[in-house]
């Protein structure tokens, strides 16, 4: 008797736990809808990005969170020229600078965490990104952002140009280039962005409209 009241109590046990998986399973594609996780403003002449990073992990520290917001910066803020970015509203003709806020920062503020578990990723409206950090890439492992677009692992001592090109993963944009056995090959037009070559790429104006694409759109909705 005792033996079956136990398995019914397991099964019942198992099923409450599944549902409880489910649901945290759902939750989670909820927040992912979109892996674009930043917050745009608008200004009468200017949309400013903000996009806060947080790192943690057993190489994730003050100095490396500072060399991946400079990183992000010296690829994003400006064209490889030195110039703004500028991107139209195709229904007014009306011209936006485009500016990025990018802060990285050490997890709760404690350099090294390793091991917890980060609940704000079950959260559909947060726009955070977590980033963990692993020992300088090697082998076949490299950097990397999940499918979700808003977590992912990065090499603490991976170039600038790799970093970038991450980022760049943070805000929706898909890689330009394709896997061929052994080795990766450009996609054809795309040789020269990041996107595509990490190592020896820029960031182009065709990234920034991609990555405000939707937010161009909806600038008058009125007009929708």
């Amino acid at each position: 008797m005792r033996a079956k009241n136990f398995r019914r109590e397991n099964v019942g046990f198992s099923a409450k736990l599944t549902l409880v998986w489910i649901f945290l399973a759902l939750t989670i594609l909820q927040a992912r809808a979109t892996p674009k996780d930043a917050i745009l403003t608008l200004s009468p002449d200017q949309i400013t990005i903000h996009s806060e990073i947080y790192i943690y992990g057993a190489e994730a520290t003050n100095d490396v969170a500072k060399t991946y917001q400079e990183s992000i910066l010296a690829y994003w803020s400006k064209d490889y020229k030195g110039r703004d970015w500028k991107v139209t509203d195709p229904k007014t003709r009306r011209n936006y600078t485009v500016a990025f806020d990018v802060h990285v920062s050490v997890f709760n503020e404690k350099e090294r965490a390793t091991s917890f578990f980060i609940f704000d990723n079950l959260n559909p409206s947060s726009r955070k990104n977590y980033i963990r950090v692993s020992e300088v890439c090697r082998g076949r492992f490299r950097s990397h952002v999940s499918m979700y677009g808003d977590t992912g692992v990065w090499c603490a001592g991976g170039p600038p140009s790799v970093i970038a090109h991450e980022y760049g993963h943070l805000l929706g944009l898909i890689d330009r280039y394709h896997s061929v056995r052994d080795h990766n090959e450009l996609d054809h037009g795309w040789e020269s962005n990041l996107m595509a070559d990490g190592m020896g790429g820029e960031v182009e104006q065709r990234n920034i409209d991609a990555a405000l694409q939707e937010t161009i759109r909806r600038l008058n909705p009125q007009e929708q």
